[in-house]
């Protein structure tokens, strides 16, 4: 298969006659039953997306930086609460925990891959998940940021909660040496 690939990325291998039917991605099952019926004599099925026919659909690709699901809404004695990272650490241990506490509310996950975030957000009942970490951070609902991502993240992640009027708790080391601990921001204080 590797080489194959190979052959026809150098256009060694010329695709066009080897494609015997070819169907819009609507018609998905249709295709399907194409290649299973021995009478179609079928040898490459094409599914056809409707980028396909733009001049340049890379150029009108805009990926969805946020995904509104499906939340209960906050209610006025409940934290609104955003964890910035999705990975083990958030799934095992801060999720569920979250999810117990009727005094906080889950509005947000950001991750770096948007189909975990996504997949997280909406096993725990999140409001929304996003990749952009400034979306967590402008969200008015949000009171309180767990940063559960690797460590080499937490610098950068942890800087902009520091608004002077906000105090913050950091828990973990916020580089793991001298040369990526981030300068000190004036007016901002915390309890580490």
């Amino acid at each position: 298969m590797e080489e194959f690939l190979r052959l026809a990325g150098q256009g060694l291998v010329q695709l066009d006659p080897l494609i015997t039917h070819r169907f819009a991605l609507e018609e998905g099952p249709k295709a399907y039953d194409t290649i299973m019926d021995p009478a179609s004599k079928s040898l490459a099925v094409l599914l056809r997306y409707h980028t396909a026919d733009e001049a340049n659909p890379a150029a009108e690709f805009r990926p969805k930086r946020v995904v509104n699901m499906p939340a209960k809404p906050l209610e006025k004695d409940q934290l609104g609460v955003a964890l910035a990272g999705s990975g083990n650490l958030a799934r095992w241990a801060h999720l569920p925990n979250l999810k117990k506490y009727p005094h906080a509310s889950l509005r947000a996950i950001h991750s770096a891959s948007g189909v975990r975030g996504k997949s997280v957000g909406v096993r725990f009942g999140a409001a929304r998940c996003t990749t952009e970490y400034g979306e967590i951070l402008q969200d008015p609902e949000i009171d309180v940021v767990i940063i559960v991502g690797r460590n080499q993240h937490h610098a950068r992640r942890r800087w902009p909660l520091c608004e002077p009027a906000r105090t913050y708790s950091l828990k973990k080391p916020m580089a793991l040496d001298q040369e990526r601990m981030p300068s000190p921001v004036p007016g901002r204080s915390g309890i580490g």
